[in-house]
């Protein structure tokens, strides 16, 4: 476990918000996740960054912002699939310096979400967020890996090959054996045709995932605009940054450790939170998850311990 000096763990107030000691507990489990991470990807000559709030919060704050709970990381999409290869052995629930960690994506067997990004989970703490705390299921605190993917630069081979892209992912999240549920989300047209939607739908989820992967990874390297696939389709393309924004990286100090990010950080936060000086004091995607960082998640699984019933939703 990462080492963390005493004063580290002890309430405080940053801008404002009080940053409770569990907090802090939660934060050491993450803080000790990234530091793996980061000596994982040294390991296998993988390049990362810090993302969304993380990166926010290295620039803005050195650390954490003061309300956030978790910490994410980008990687264009070519490391991306290099870097699943790899995790899925290396964290592989055997204990790494003392803690045992699991690589977690939507070809893991007992994963509780799948979908196209990635955690390492800490299998000794426990979080149960809202979904999760109604269908009754746990897991381990997690850090979580976004894949960076070429989006619409405006050419038509981008577009054609944004829209498959898109078939394919609606393929694997809602066309399981069922072909009329992608065409009704697309409006009644697709691009693949009847035939080939109806054939990728019939196949195996890790089937119709790796299709939607493999398509992705052709993508990569021909367009000028990267961002999260299926963000840049929600917001039109608003946030898409120019890939050559990522060509250069530095180091941001982030609590004890020092993490990579662009060089270009203060274009790549402005595109995406415009005055990022401006505090927003918001909710994480994980707000109101059920947080024990000192159980392992397994021990709420077997009901030998149970979500305190005063339990108000903070941490």
């Amino acid at each position: 476990m990462l080492k963390l000096d005493d004063e580290f763990y002890k309430e405080e107030v940053r801008c404002g918000f009080k940053v409770t000691e569990k907090r802090k507990r939660v934060w050491a489990v993450e803080l000790n996740l990234l530091n793996e991470f980061d000596a994982f990807a040294k390991k296998y000559n993988l390049k990362y960054y810090a993302g969304f709030g993380t990166l926010l919060g290295a620039a803005r704050h050195k650390g954490f912002i003061p309300w956030d709970d978790d910490v994410d990381i980008f990687m264009m999409r070519d490391d991306y699939m290099k870097m699943a290869k790899y995790a899925r052995e290396y964290f592989c629930g055997q204990a790494i310096n003392g803690r045992r960690m699991v690589f977690e994506d939507a070809y893991s067997k007992n994963t509780v979400f799948r979908s196209y990004i990635s955690k390492i989970r800490d299998c000794e703490t426990t979080i149960a967020e809202p979904f999760m705390i109604e269908n009754g299921t746990f897991a381990g605190i997690s850090i979580d890996i976004f894949p960076y993917d070429a989006t619409f630069d405006g050419t038509e081979t981008m577009a054609r090959n944004t829209r498959i892209r898109y078939e394919l992912w609606l393929c694997f999240v809602i066309g399981k054996g069922d072909p009329e549920n992608v065409k009704q989300a697309l409006g009644g047209t697709s691009i693949l045709g009847d035939e080939i939607l109806k054939k990728v739908c019939s196949l195996p989820d890790d089937d119709r995932m790796k299709l939607f992967e493999d398509h992705a990874l052709s993508m990569w390297g021909k367009s000028s605009k990267v961002y999260l696939f299926y963000s840049s389709l929600v917001y039109d393309g608003k946030y898409d940054n120019d890939v050559d924004l990522w060509s250069d990286t530095c180091e941001l100090p982030f609590e004890n450790l020092m993490v990579p990010a662009p060089a270009a950080w203060d274009k790549v936060l402005r595109d995406i939170y415009g005055d990022y000086n401006e505090f927003v004091m918001g909710g994480s995607l994980h707000e109101n998850s059920y947080y024990d960082p000192d159980t392992p998640f397994y021990e709420y699984e077997n009901g030998r311990k149970r979500i305190p019933e005063d339990w108000d939703g903070s941490l």
